[in-house]
């Protein structure tokens, strides 16, 4: 997923070109996807195994804090790739490794059962990158393959501290909390919905992120995603998951999803994909497209089965100037 480098544009003339860095933004990226598995991952496994030794009722009134959690590259060339990447932005900016690597953490994980797993603002993850670190592995354990057919490219190791009740920090939370949620409604992209289904045409006034579907579920309130109910037949419980990063807003379709959309233009969004969603024109999407249909869907006019959705951003959302690149003669 490609995000930074849909914040450049090549220029070229005949005097100039600028640089290229897209392959390592799209290095940065994947290892970012990778290292936030990883923590999910080892973080759900420990906290599942340590739950089990309390009372359900217990688990809804406290909170295991994290306490350790360190990144184990799979095999060697991917830990040489990320030291390097590292080294070369640690010398620019000497919090670098701290500020990756803490960006990939939630502020908590929670399991089905009440347990939860709780961040502290100031923890910072380890990576350990020395070769005594990495086991010496199988070819063929070096090549697992996850179901989304990725190679795993890092493990990681949690430790969970005994459980604290959470009253202890009720207030304090909440002063905070309360603090902070005033500073992100402030940040918040703000949008509209022109909603076509089963219930008419009607305008939704919005705030990113949120979730469009059938049934997006209210639990995702929990996180700070907004859910968006459609009303019609061919449309998936989560269909498209609107998000902000940098200034930037995307659009990705869930890999859950049964069903995908299609743009304006006529693009067919895949599953799993992040696309970039044009901060100033909007755009329009067209659900209830197949994911095995290639071209065009005809009789596909009635917006309780085939509902449209157009998202159009506030008019105050202006992404701010970028960055100015330098320029090397040929």
């Amino acid at each position: 997923m490609l995000f930074f480098d849909l914040f450049f544009k090549k220029k070229l003339n005949k005097k100039h070109t600028s640089l290229k860095t897209h392959k390592t933004d799209e290095f940065a990226d994947r290892i970012s996807v990778e290292l936030t598995t990883a923590a999910v991952e080892a973080i759900t496994e420990i906290l599942q195994l340590k739950e089990g030794k309390y009372l359900k009722s217990i688990l809804e009134e406290s909170f295991f804090p994290l306490q350790s959690l360190v990144f184990i590259p799979s095999d060697f060339q991917t830990a040489k790739s990320v030291e390097e990447f590292i080294r070369i932005h640690k010398a620019i900016d000497k919090n670098f490794k701290n500020s990756f690597l803490r960006g990939v953490l939630q502020s908590e994980y929670c399991s089905n059962r009440g347990g939860t797993v709780i961040v502290s603002e100031d923890f910072v993850p380890e990576i350990q990158l020395d070769e005594k670190s990495i086991e010496n592995r199988s070819d063929e354990e070096n090549f697992q393959i996850s179901l989304g057919g990725r190679k795993i490219l890092f493990r990681a190791e949690a430790i969970l501290g005994t459980p604290i009740r959470k009253e202890v920090f009720v207030q304090s939370n909440n002063l905070r909390q309360s603090h902070h949620n005033v500073l992100d409604q402030k940040k918040r992209k703000k949008a509209k919905l022109l909603i076509s289904d089963g219930d008419g045409h009607r305008e939704v006034d919005v705030v990113v992120p949120f979730i469009i579907g059938r049934v997006p579920g209210k639990d995702c309130l929990d996180y700070g995603v907004e859910p968006i109910h459609i009303n019609a037949k061919f449309v998936s419980r989560r269909q498209m998951f609107i998000f902000e990063m940098i200034e930037q807003v995307f659009c990705l379709i869930p890999e859950s999803a049964s069903l995908t959309c299609s743009t304006l233009n006529g693009e067919r969004l895949k599953p799993g994909k992040v696309y970039s969603i044009n901060s100033h024109t909007g755009d329009r999407f067209y659900f209830g497209v197949p994911l095995d249909h290639d071209g065009p869907i005809t009789g596909n006019t009635d917006p309780s089965e085939f509902p449209i959705v157009e998202i159009i951003f506030d008019k105050n959302f202006k992404p701010t100037t970028g960055t100015p690149l330098p320029k090397i003669d040929k």
